[in-house]
């Protein structure tokens, strides 16, 4: 069944040319009338909405994704979602719980950002043969890529950076997950610098105090992660 929601008098041109291709398929227009289309199906094809929704679902279209998310059906969306803000990925008030995500010619923002990752099920890039156009958003699996640094055999860890991450001890893990974060992408060295003892989270990690050390004697010096408030041995450290 196809299921229309809205005026068809005030249906695009584009919408009417296709709509009209569709023979002996039962088109139902009332949303009171879905429930057994609905519940009768194997598969749920979602596209109520394009790329351009920028405000709350409402009325009967909010009734519509409430009665999709409930039935047993596979529910497959294109592109997005429908009730996914296109840009921002936040719900807009009611969106479709998909089992797989169609997204077409190119990724859009909203299908990596907040709430649409809990919607958008199984994700995968369509190529339909539109013309190529400029996108710069692209979809990484860390599973396929590996990005650390191929090391030689005649080197040693201060050959591959001597990195310091000055967080704090009140808050270790922040911190500790940035270290092993660089010693994973191929970093030698990888030293946690905090205002008191801290935990140690890592044997790969080494763990020392901040006061009196030389962060000149680092490559890179990463600060901020675990931290929420400026004390006076931070300033000392990076305001002069």
């Amino acid at each position: 069944a196809l299921v229309i929601i809205g005026d068809l008098n005030k249906a695009s041109e584009a919408f009417l040319e296709y709509y009209n291709r569709i023979n002996d398929k039962e088109r139902i227009f009332n949303i009171e009338k879905i429930d057994s289309a609905l519940q009768s199906s194997r598969y749920l094809i979602d596209g109520i909405f394009g790329i351009g929704l920028k405000r709350d679902v409402s009325d009967d279209y909010q009734v519509l994704i409430e009665k999709i998310n409930n039935a047993k059906a596979v529910k497959y969306s294109i592109d997005l979602p429908s009730g996914i803000n296109p840009d921002s990925g936040i719900v807009m008030k009611a969106a479709v719980k998909a089992d797989y995500t169609g997204v077409v010619g190119n990724y859009k923002l909203g299908n990596f950002l907040n709430d649409a990752l809990d919607h958008v099920g199984e994700m995968k890039l369509l190529d339909i043969g539109l013309l190529a156009g400029y996108s710069d958003i692209y979809y990484m699996d860390y599973n396929e890529i590996d990005i650390r640094r191929k090391r030689v055999h005649n080197s040693y860890k201060y050959t591959y950076g001597n990195l310091a991450f000055a967080g704090s001890a009140k808050m270790p893990g922040a911190i500790s997950l940035s270290a092993i974060a660089a010693l994973k992408s191929g970093a030698g060295l990888a030293t946690v610098l905090t205002e008191a003892e801290a935990t140690k989270f890592y044997p790969e990690v080494i763990y020392e105090r901040l006061v009196d050390k030389d962060l000149l004697n680092y490559d890179v010096v990463c600060f901020g992660p675990g931290i929420s408030e400026y004390e006076e041995i931070y300033r000392k450290h990076f305001d002069s």
